[in-house]
């Protein structure tokens, strides 16, 4: 079978980063290991006659289209286009198809969609088209059975070990790391999920998905080393990234993890974390294994906005704390941060930037709140008639996607071109 990725980009910007996908590249690998062969299309806008060379030339059998929610309209759009040029399987998938199904399952022509991981679902799809008759049954999957959709359950998280190395060879992996190459660099996961359980954020949601299992799981070290090692042999590699969501949650793991690092690869590296699991132990252990940057989400200076709206239960002293120990120990630090969250006043704004004022971070990542569908926040911004647009907006615009009667438009798009000079004036 010829399987085609569809992955919809914003538009390049000197704000966003287009790195690399996990998702396509695992299930890229899968499905190769089963004998398919696989594909990619990425594209920012529209083009019919680029869409329908791709179908033709590549003799594409099926379709899978990921997008995240401010991706999905462009999702959609090329999806309508594939599907005019025939009666192909185009299934969705990626978080948007998770958290708002109902958007997915109103495109006609539409064959299924997928609800958290894919890897064995999509798999088990693939191997029965082949065989020419779809499995309607695949673990994740809704499939549109005539006018009605068969919602089949999650199957239980994959066992991370029994996943190939994700595909690199399917994205133009070397220009990708060209790009940024001394920032970002070449970006590995070693694990999935998280335990917290933030409002703003989609993983709860796969957490209830999986319940009662644990959705949380980690790699083995030397899995994880290896496919490092891998890649650094194959491409060109000045930096590694750990984009895990807490890289630091286990602190045995952590120990280990740092000293194959520091034997088998010896590259600067960074990762992220979150205030209260990682100690100064953990610090010293990361900067002797080469780590050179940390990534932290203050989000709020706000203790009202970060305990009671976002479920971030971290005090100001802790944040303090955690990135003055970093700093301490000669590793550069990036916090995240957002302005327009709920409830949200000029007061909370100057709170945020008083904390990034304290810790002093080495870059800011600033962004526009946006109620992503799904999330708790959304389903309170929605009951409060805050959300005044249908456009999921990207969380790199400035253009704020509620409007909130104790903070005007006006003030929050202020805030945030002067933000930064605020911070550190």
């Amino acid at each position: 079978m010829n399987v085609l990725f569809v992955s919809p980009l914003l538009r390049p910007a000197k704000e966003i980063y287009l790195g690399y996908h996990h998702g396509i590249g695992y299930l890229s690998s899968v499905l190769k290991n089963r004998g398919h062969a696989t594909h990619l299309y990425s594209a920012y806008e529209v083009r019919p006659g680029e869409i329908r060379t791709v179908l033709r030339n590549k003799a594409i059998d099926a379709v899978a289209v990921t997008s995240t929610s401010a991706e999905f309209a462009l999702a959609k759009a090329v999806a309508r286009e594939i599907l005019s040029y025939g009666p192909l399987p185009l299934f969705f998938g990626g978080i948007h198809a998770t958290l708002a199904p109902e958007e997915v399952m109103a495109i006609d022509g539409v064959t299924g969609l997928c609800r958290g991981e894919g890897e064995e679902g999509f798999a088990q799809v693939v191997d029965s088209l082949e065989k020419g008759k779809i499995e309607i049954k695949a673990p994740g999957f809704w499939m549109r059975d005539g006018e009605e959709w068969i919602k089949n359950p999650a199957g239980p998280p994959v066992p991370l070990t029994e996943l190939p190395f994700p595909d690199r060879e399917l994205f133009d992996y070397s220009t990708l790391l060209k790009h940024h190459s001394e920032i970002i660099g070449a970006e590995f996961l070693g694990s999935r999920g998280c335990p917290f359980s933030c409002t703003y954020c989609s993983l709860p949601v796969l957490q209830d998905l999986y319940a009662p299992l644990s959705f949380c799981r980690r790699r083995p070290v030397n899995d994880l080393i290896d496919e490092i090692l891998h890649v650094c042999s194959n491409y060109t590699v000045k930096m590694v990234g750990l984009h895990d969501d807490v890289f630091t949650l286990d602190s045995q793991w952590l120990a280990s993890f740092c000293d194959e690092y520091r034997i088998r690869i010896r590259k600067p590296f960074w990762c992220n974390t979150r205030t209260g699991c990682i100690s100064r132990e953990d610090v010293r252990i990361l900067r002797a294994a080469g780590c050179v940057r940390v990534h932290m989400a203050v989000e709020s200076g706000s203790p009202f906005i970060r305990d009671k709206v976002l479920n971030r239960r971290i005090s100001d002293e802790e944040i303090v704390e955690t990135f003055g120990f970093l700093k301490g120990a000669g590793i550069r630090t990036l916090a995240f941060n957002m302005i327009g969250l709920p409830f949200e006043t000029e007061e909370t704004i100057q709170q945020t930037i008083a904390l990034n004022r304290k810790i002093r971070p080495d870059r800011i990542h600033l962004t526009m709140f946006r109620p992503f569908p799904g999330t708790a926040l959304h389903t309170l911004c929605k009951e409060q008639g805050w959300i005044k647009s249908n456009k999921d907006y990207s969380y790199y615009e400035e253009e704020p996607s509620m409007e909130q009667p104790q903070i005007s438009r006006e003030s929050l798009i202020h805030y945030f071109h002067n933000f930064i000079r605020m911070v550190y004036e």
